[in-house]
């Protein structure tokens, strides 16, 4: 059996991550860009109209990568819910 650990947040971002990076113009923008740049970016995509899901994802990652707060285990349930819902 083989356990693999990773805190919270690492995936917490990976899922963000992944469902972010088809619409990036560039995989080097990962790096320097904020979820919040990122998410800009895919609106002037998608349209004003394309928050939903994508936003509150964008939010989620965003308090839960960068808030001094330790993030609690229900943040994944969350995390992979809304990764789902912004990528349909």
């Amino acid at each position: 059996v083989t356990v693999q650990l990773l805190p919270v947040r690492e995936h917490v971002l990976r899922l963000y991550r992944r469902v972010v990076e088809p619409l990036m113009p560039d995989r080097a923008v990962w790096g320097y860009w904020t979820p919040r740049e990122l998410f800009r970016h895919a609106r002037r995509l998608l349209g004003e109209g394309a928050y939903g899901a994508l936003g509150d994802f964008t939010i989620l990652t965003e308090e839960t990568y960068y808030s001094g707060r330790p993030p609690g285990d229900d943040v994944i349930d969350r995390a992979e819910a809304l990764a789902a819902q912004s990528r349909g």
